[in-house]
Parts: C-alpha cells; structure tokens; sequence
C-alpha cells in the first residue's frame, strides 16, 4: 500500500483512480488474511479502510468482500455489534444479487457461530444452511474452516458425537489446505479430541494432542488442553 500511495505522487487522475482500486483490494486481501490468522483489531481497522474507499470510489464488490470478514466479534467489538455488521453484509450484498455467492460466505459463518455460541442452535443451523449454499473452498477454504466448526459445535450441542467427529475432522482437512495457520486451529484439535474421547476412541484422542504439540503454530490451549485430556481420562 505504501509503494501504491508513492505511485500516484504525481497527481494523474488515471493513475490516483487505479491507486484507489488497488489499495482496496491490498487493503481487503490484508484484512483477510488478518482476520483467519486471529489479528482481529489489525483486521477490523483495514477491512473498514477498504470498504469505505471501495464505497467512495464506487467498487460495491469490493465493499461487500471487506464487510463479510467484518462480523467477527472481538475484544472491540461487541457479539451485538458483530451481528449487525454480518446482517448489514448480508443485506448490501442481496441488493446487488450478490447472496449467492461465496464472497458472503464469512458473514453466514460468522453469524453462525455466534448463535451457536448462545445456544441458539436452530438460528445457527439456518446461517450455516445458508453458508453450505455458498460455499466454494476452491475460491477461499478459509471459511470453509470455519464452516465445518460451527457444523461440528452444532453437532456436539445436540449429542450428534459421531457427526461433529466427522465435521471437526473436515475442518481439519479444511486447515490442511492453508499455507499458515488458521485461527480455529488449536479449538480444532481440542474439540476434535474432546470429541473422539465421548465416543471411546480414547488412544485417538491422545494421538490428536500428541500430534498437536508437535507441530509448530498449532499447539492447544491449555484450557482446551486440560479439557481434552480430562475427558480422555474419565475412561
């Protein structure tokens, strides 16, 4: 971004309108990928840039992307405010016809989980439906990550052990796919063991810790640890 401002020194409106474009998409991409790496403060402050100067400079497409990965909550920003942001992304990109597509698919996921998160599981289930409509992991298997989480949560909350095993191991093969590390990484493993122990595969559970602790970037919480390790002990 800085080596684009110093591009558009000389005051050409062509180059200051290509300038514009492409700090927008520098600032969208940068968002993102601050968003599933967990920076959610960094993330917030350039996907709101990215979306008022898409805004300003006529890009609806691009504004529909920022705000998609705006309706995370995070340590400022509130679950309500979250779930307003994602309702308003949701709406902006219906009245461009855009509901459909994968670009929507982070604000489904996000509002997903935050029901979830309250026990409200059947709203959960209908923005995931809604997420499993527009999802395309060949475009982005970010949210895919995400996706298959809520699924599993959505699962565990209802007793559905053997179903939530069989979406945390997606999310898995969904982070797989990545080149760094997804937020939900380390949750992954805890629920993913959490999850085998309930159903007695006690020694796969300890293999999921183990292999956790393993590899770099990746290691469990310790409160999700101790949980995880616990519940494998009842046995």
């Amino acid at each position: 971004m800085n080596l684009l401002d110093a591009s558009v020194s000389d005051g050409s409106s062509d180059q200051i309108g290509m300038g514009s474009e492409l700090r927008a998409v520098a600032l969208l991409n940068l968002g993102v990928v601050e968003t599933w790496s967990g920076r959610l403060a960094a993330a917030e402050g350039h996907l709101s840039e990215g979306a008022a100067l898409a805004q300003t400079i006529g890009r609806p497409y691009l504004e529909v992307a920022c705000r998609a990965h705006l309706g995370f909550p995070s340590k400022t920003v509130s679950v309500a405010t979250a779930r307003e942001r994602g309702r308003q992304a949701i709406a902006l990109a219906k009245s461009y016809g855009w509901d459909e597509r994968p670009i929507i698919a982070p604000a489904f996921g996000a509002l997903a989980g935050m029901a979830l998160w309250r026990g409200e599981f059947d709203e959960g289930e209908h923005w995931l439906r809604r997420a499993s409509e527009v999802a395309d992991p060949h475009v982005d298997p970010a949210p895919e990550v995400l996706r298959h989480v809520a699924m599993g949560m959505l699962h565990a909350g209802r007793s559905q052990h053997q179903s939530a095993l069989e979406e945390f191991e997606a999310a898995a093969r969904a982070q797989s796919l990545l080149t760094g590390v997804h937020a939900l990484a380390p949750r992954i493993t805890g629920w993913l063991a959490a999850t085998q122990a309930r159903l007695g595969m006690v020694d796969e559970a300890r293999g999921t810790l183990a292999g956790s602790s393993a590899e770099p970037g990746k290691s469990v919480s310790s409160t999700t640890a101790r949980w995880a390790r616990s519940t494998t002990l009842v046995r």
